[in-house]
């Protein structure tokens, strides 16, 4: 039986294809297959792809292009592996990435999906920023309802929790990870490493780029039915797209916002015997940055006077001149 399915769909990836194929091929742990999916590529990514020799890996070609849904769900139908892990055209996976992932998988069963860090790279791949996910699967939970906290090409899961489960959905393209963890959340535990093991290439033909549009409007929606689910009630679609942008908000969105990200704290509190740090210090900082937003002194300190009473850990000294930035993983970083 081969222990890990590692699928790799690959669209129009003549400049990249094969450091990323390679990245697979040369890792530590090699009880693996590799699927890579071919979805008619016209630009000699094909022809690359061919010319690569080894038994691990199962190339199939697409007669036409059917999409990265549509593409990953066949993958998945091919895969026979314990475990599946993902791949993007375009990134590279360090060497010992998938042996780490497959060793915190075989000792912790009560894990269902776990991603790690990564760090991101350029076309000629310089590297630049880390990012670490949330951790803790109590802290993928809470984040889960702003932003997807699990980086895809990092994954990897166990192929046993999506046997009764719809995969990937069409309906959802441009966030079906987002989508899919969203569903898979609320019945496994995740987790994210926090060492990077991939490096995550922007250039500008990334689908985030092309589709970030497409992209918001599904995620924000995903996130608007957990939302939803969590408190019992429903949000208007306004309140949830202004959790996900970083434009400025008028004063009554902003804290219209600041009352919601409160109202799924206590509904998360309730669900949960012990709250850790990083969620009350997350939840905080959320609260402050809708103030900082509405760039309105009285909203401002009226969104600090709500974040104090969750948790003053998150103050550093000379707040009042701090800036707020998102992270690649949604967790906002104030720096005094």
């Amino acid at each position: 039986m081969t222990m890990i399915s590692v699928i790799l769909p690959v669209f129009n990836s003549v400049k990249y294809i094969l450091a990323s194929v390679n990245s697979i091929l040369n890792q530590s742990f090699s009880d693996f297959e590799l699927i890579i999916i071919d979805d008619g590529s016209t630009d000699g990514s094909y022809e690359i792809l061919t010319s690569i020799s080894d038994p691990r890996i199962r190339l199939v070609r697409n007669e036409k292009n059917i999409g990265l849904v549509d593409s990953l769900n066949l993958g998945l139908q091919l895969a026979k592996g314990v475990y599946i892990a993902r791949m993007d055209h375009d990134d590279i996976s360090l060497p010992l990435r998938l042996e780490k992932q497959f060793r915190f998988l075989s000792s912790n069963s009560n894990i269902g999906v776990l991603g790690t860090g990564y760090q991101l790279i350029d076309q000629l791949g310089r590297r630049g920023h880390v990012y670490q996910q949330p951790s803790s699967h109590e802290e993928i939970a809470w984040a889960m309802s702003f932003l997807c906290p699990i980086a895809h090409p990092t994954v990897m899961f166990r192929s046993s929790i999506i046997w009764n489960e719809p995969a990937y959905l069409k309906l959802a393209s441009y966030a079906e990870d987002y989508e899919l963890w969203e569903r898979l959340s609320l019945k496994y535990n995740f987790a994210n490493l926090p060492e990077p093991l991939l490096l995550l290439r922007k250039h500008e033909r990334n689908m985030t780029n092309i589709w970030s549009k497409e992209g918001f409007d599904i995620a924000s929606t995903i996130s608007k039915r957990r939302v939803e689910k969590a408190l019992g009630r429903s949000v208007s679609y306004q309140n949830i797209s202004c959790l996900y942008s970083q434009g400025r908000l008028n004063r009554d969105r902003a804290l219209a916002c600041s009352v919601l990200i409160i109202e799924l704290l206590k509904v998360y509190r309730n669900e949960n015997i012990h709250v850790s740090t990083n969620v009350l210090c997350d939840a905080a900082k959320r609260i402050l940055l809708m103030g900082l937003r509405s760039r309105n002194v009285w909203t401002v300190m009226l969104c600090l006077a709500k974040s104090l009473r969750i948790t003053t850990k998150f103050i550093k000294p000379l707040v009042l001149n701090a800036y707020i930035r998102l992270s690649g993983n949604g967790i906002i970083k104030i720096i005094g």
